[in-house]
């Protein structure tokens, strides 16, 4: 157990005390560890996982590398969870694991049963002290926020801890902690502002951690013996990279055409692909500290791995080239003004004069993937690395999974701002574009663009000749006909475009007329045309 105490030294204490059978304490520099430049701290967040964490926590001791730290964050489990990753950190210390568990307590939540003698380590108000920190009101410090210690009947050990948090500010209180006055919020009044879901949880995790390095794990997946020294080899070569791995699905065969979609990327698809789905799945994510903080950590908000992950590129597109314009996140009024003819994008192609001007000379994303490609070579920056071994198990927990609750519609709206920020204001784009497939996915798509880019669309294209004509657009109310929009043969396709029709559902033909496409007017995937969702 890793408890951080006001003169910046961390005491190490055996999880023993738990139970009334004394400590074994030793103390190290804080400095000693946050200088090793190979910590790995792994992140795990927890929220009523019991029947999985075995398999997690053991594949984390049975990891090859070392110098290792686990950082667990509980989110609030009522199901014996906490007291399960207790029982496990006598056996982390003794593999060399060094541990730190935070544990989310909401004000006036009310404890019971099972989840009361779970978490009544955390819930104390008495004093503990150590050698080196006197704790009062339960409240430790890590990393410099407060948090509720451990009071266990006369121990001499802090173990676990909840944050303390100002409830009004979502901020540590300003003189709380180990070693000091009195805290500003005790035990009895701890908030909860920056709780709640894997996003916060993950957040909480990693500020309590030390390492410089990150890798991710939920609670209920697990991973390869070497999982840790592999990927922190290629994170060494590719600082500034989101580093995944290849995954196997737990039950076997589940979700059989993304995972084999998933794990047959080739480095420049991971760039290319981003607009389909999370081409580095979030489960296997291993990243420096500097990654981390760079992006600000994960919003407290659903899908917010997509979140990450499409900011991350996003700044490592700027960081490529600065003088890239990046226009301002797109607004979706509740009305258009005017009625395009067809054959005409209704109105300014390019949107806005002076945005169009401003991307004229921005270089086109097939540069950018060059550059990405090139990011093999150890002195090349990258956004995004994959190592083609399944590292990770996976697990597929079917209905009870966050992502099978996510709402589509909310998905498609996360992918479109991003490619409207990423793609669809700068160069060729911002001077109009189409969308290859005039079904319910593309016509959905068109919807869910903002106004201006609406504005761009030049034309449907679709093989279903019953289509081909006049799209009418009656704008977000339904009511007035506000733009006209040509639908073409794909025969009839220019790019640039976006197809919104879906691999491996029409038994090879769309593949086929790309492929046709592709060679009749030497279209470049990610400069010419992007594939979505």
């Amino acid at each position: 157990y890793m408890v951080h105490d006001h003169d910046d030294t961390i005491t190490c204490q055996s999880a023993h005390v738990l139970h009334g059978t004394g400590a074994h304490e030793c103390s190290v520099r804080r400095s000693n560890v946050c200088d090793m430049a190979d910590l790995v701290s792994v992140i795990i967040p927890v929220y009523n996982c019991v029947d999985y964490l075995d398999d997690a926590l053991a594949s984390v001791l049975q990891q090859t590398h070392r110098p290792l730290e686990l950082s667990v964050r509980d989110d609030g489990s009522t199901d014996g969870s906490v007291g399960r990753i207790r029982q496990w950190i006598p056996r982390l210390n003794d593999a060399g694991v060094s541990v730190v568990l935070t544990v989310r307590r909401v004000v006036g939540e009310a404890a019971v049963g099972e989840a009361a003698a779970d978490r009544a380590d955390v819930t104390g108000t008495g004093e503990a002290s150590g050698p080196h920190s006197t704790i009062k009101h339960g409240v430790a410090t890590i990393n410099g926020e407060s948090c509720l210690g451990i009071d266990t009947a006369g121990a001499t050990a802090t173990t676990a801890c909840t944050e303390a948090l100002d409830p009004g500010s979502g901020r540590v209180p300003a003189g709380g902690g180990a070693g000091g006055s009195e805290p500003a919020y005790s035990a009895d009044s701890v908030g909860s502002a920056e709780c709640g879901g894997a996003g916060p949880a993950r957040n909480a995790a990693v500020r309590a951690s030390s390492g410089p390095w990150l890798c991710f794990l939920d609670a209920d997946d697990y991973m390869a013996t070497d999982r840790v020294a592999l990927q922190l080899a290629a994170a060494v070569r590719h600082t500034e990279a989101i580093v995944g791995c290849g995954f196997t699905r737990l039950p076997e065969g589940s979700t059989p055409r993304y995972t084999k979609w998933c794990n047959s990327l080739t480095h420049t698809q991971l760039l290319a692909h981003r607009f389909r789905e999370l081409t580095v799945v979030q489960p296997t994510w291993f990243m420096a500290r500097a990654t981390y903080d760079r992006v600000g950590g994960y919003p407290a908000s659903t899908a917010e791995d997509l979140h990450f992950f499409y900011k991350h590129i996003e700044l490592w597109l700027a960081r490529q080239h600065p003088h890239r314009h990046q226009p301002p996140t797109p607004t979706h009024p509740t009305a258009r003004d005017h009625v395009g003819t067809p054959g005409s994008a209704g109105g300014s192609a390019g949107g806005s004069s002076a945005n169009a001007h401003a991307n004229a000379n921005a270089p086109t994303d097939d540069i950018l993937l060059r550059q990405h490609s090139a990011g093999r070579d150890p002195d090349s920056g990258t956004a995004l690395v994959r190592l083609e071994a399944p590292l990770v198990t996976y697990r597929y927990r079917g209905d009870a999974s966050v992502s099978a609750s996510t709402p589509k519609d909310l998905i498609r709206r996360i992918r479109i701002t991003a490619l409207e920020r990423q793609v669809l204001g700068h160069g060729q784009w911002a001077k109009g574009f189409g969308i290859w497939g005039a079904g319910k996915y593309g016509k959905a798509f068109y919807r869910g663009l903002s106004s201006e880019s609406q504005r761009r669309v030049t034309a449907f294209y679709d093989v279903d000749k019953s289509k081909h004509g006049v799209y009418n657009d009656h704008g977000p109310n339904r009511k007035a006909l506000v733009r006209q929009i040509p639908v073409l043969a794909v025969s009839e396709v220019r790019p640039p475009f976006i197809s919104c029709v879906s691999l491996d559902r029409t038994d090879g033909d769309f593949e086929a007329n790309l492929a046709e496409a592709t060679r009749t007017l030497d279209l470049v995937e990610a400069r010419d045309y992007f594939l979505f969702g």
